[in-house]
């Protein structure tokens, strides 16, 4: 069935561009009310709107630190101790990426359905394929502040602490994306080669890399993009940097020096983000041979800056560290509290996953919407909210996600509404940015035509530009939940329950067999809900 609106005073694109919008789909809208109602509901059970949760005491705090805003410290010695660390993140931030591309490119080979599909024997190819994805799974589950936590433990204070705490966990997501391109591409030439004896390794070098390295080099800097954002939160457990300076601030409550450090990290995600759009969407080999060159020479750069020393990996205090650490930590044991502890904040933790996707998809379609260049904007004001709204989305986005659960805890008392509130602040910030992209890269003929009948904003938003979106939004936000599963561990270190209070408190008192069997667990659940979210992306297409 298609759109029957009458396109007599339509230009020819803009007539077949409704008549080809298909009839809508009420499964979509009845998954959309089941969830609302599921995220109502939570909300309600937690307290929302009570008093009883509210710290009136701490809004003394959160004022006084958003009315520093406007007050940023510029002495002249913070700025210049600011500057090094700024180099020091960007050091962070560009050997981080180098690992996780090299990571990539070798799991995202390994993990390929289409490599695989190319080898001898029924059960080779299948469980080559599916210990491949396992592999991805288990760094992938573990936060990279987790990650820090484990090298500092290893290697002290190091550099090589948040480069590797950044690039494991990010090279495993990078995998995950390579080998979804690799499939995605034609395998034409592939199989040809194949066919002709060519070795895999050289089929997928001649006939898949030359498809797929455009898109390749276009994630690696979005990736870049991520790491700047956060290098900062791996500073937080003392690994240098702008998030150590920042953690050192705010726990002083040094506000102005705290807002410095912000901006100074929006500056850093705005550079980055340009970045990596102008790769995306320049189709131009000049502007990719470039960024690789400068790409490189940053990395070259920053191996130096840091005063990197690779024999550190291998030091006998090095060996001595690890051995303590894989001796402390095995055998797993339960939590205290055993099985019944364990399921409680996993629930709690999926509670808070759940709630905070349910507000960040919520919040980040209204400041798209907001925040879009495309579309009819008839007056200044309108366009000028739009500049505000895309400085507001990237500046929530710069602010590492602990600092607004630290912000939260201090007005909502603790437990999963603050975690959840926090994660959905953070959350809906890069939402926006997905959904923006999505509405303003669709094709906006069936609005058009839309508006040229005189509907109106509202009208034909909902008529002409949300039926072509929506899938995409979808699949954007449950790709994000896995996401926001990992980062729940972060949240919950600062008080705001979940396994991430169970990991804090086993930290603490050193319990290293405790920590491994809860980072099983939440590997476990970071698995299932990626599962559960492929599932749902799929029955929403």
């Amino acid at each position: 069935m298609s759109c029957s609106v009458p396109t007599d005073d339509l230009t020819p694109a803009q007539a077949r561009a409704i008549r080809a919008v298909p009839a809508k789909r009420p499964t979509r809208w009845w998954w959309a009310i089941a969830f609302a109602i599921v995220v109502g509901w939570m909300l309600w059970s937690l307290g929302f709107g009570r008093r009883d949760v509210v710290n009136g005491g701490g809004w003394t705090f959160v004022g006084s630190f958003f009315s520093a805003a406007v007050r940023p410290e510029l002495s002249p010695d913070f700025l210049r101790s600011l500057w090094a660390d700024t180099l020091t993140t960007i050091g962070f931030a560009m050997l981080g990426t180098l690992l996780a591309v090299a990571i990539g490119l070798i799991f995202g080979f390994l993990s390929s359905g289409t490599v695989w599909r190319s080898q001898q024997g029924g059960i080779v190819r299948l469980s080559g394929w599916r210990l491949g994805r396992l592999l991805l799974a288990i760094p992938r589950g573990i936060h990279e502040i987790v990650w820090g936590l484990f090298f500092v433990g290893v290697l002290g204070m190091n550099p090589l602490v948040a480069i590797f705490a950044l690039g494991i966990p990010f090279g495993a997501i990078t995998a995950k994306v390579y080998a979804e391109l690799i499939d995605d591409a034609s395998i034409r030439t592939f199989g040809t080669l194949t066919a002709a004896g060519a070795s895999t390794t050289s089929a997928f070098l001649y006939g898949i890399v030359p498809i797929v390295s455009r898109d390749m080099v276009a994630y690696a800097f979005y990736r870049l993009e991520c790491a700047i954002r956060s290098a900062a939160v791996v500073g937080f457990i003392g690994a240098g940097g702008l998030g150590f300076r920042l953690a050192q601030s705010n726990s002083g409550n040094a506000y102005r020096e705290v807002w410095t450090v912000l901006y100074v990290l929006v500056i850093l995600c705005l550079i980055g983000e340009q970045w990596s759009a102008l790769v995306r969407t320049r189709d131009s080999r000049k502007v990719l041979v470039s960024s690789v060159a400068i790409g490189s020479a940053l990395c070259i750069w920053s191996w130096f800056r840091l005063g990197i020393h690779p024999s550190t990996l291998w030091s006998e205090r090095s060996r001595s560290s690890l051995a303590l650490v894989g001796s402390s930590a095995w055998p797993p044991r339960l939590p205290g509290g055993g099985w019944m502890t364990l399921a409680t904040e996993t629930k709690a933790t999926i509670q808070m996953s759940v709630l905070a996707m349910g507000l960040a998809t919520t919040f980040g379609v209204m400041l798209a919407l907001g925040a879009q260049r495309s579309g009819r904007q008839r007056s200044v004001g309108r366009r000028g909210l739009g500049v505000v709204l895309r400085f507001l989305i990237l500046t929530v986005r710069a602010v590492p996600v602990t600092l607004w659960a630290l912000l939260v805890v201090l007005i909502i008392l603790p437990g999963i509404l603050p975690g959840a509130i926090a994660l959905a602040i953070y959350t809906a910030a890069v939402l926006a940015r997905l959904f923006g992209e999505g509405l303003e890269n669709s094709d906006q003929q069936v609005r058009s035509g839309l508006t040229a009948l005189g509907g109106a904003n509202i009208g034909t938003f909902a008529y002409g530009a949300l039926p072509a979106v929506a899938p995409g939004w979808a699949s954007a936000a449950l790709y994000r939940w896995e996401v926001t599963t990992r980062e729940t561990v972060v949240v919950g270190m600062v008080g705001a329950g979940g396994l991430g209070r169970v990991l804090q408190s086993q930290f603490t008192s050193f319990d290293y067999r405790g920590v491994l069997f809860t980072l099983l667990a939440l590997i476990a659940l970071t698995v299932a809900v990626d599962m559960v979210s492929a599932t749902l992306r799929k029955r929403l297409r």
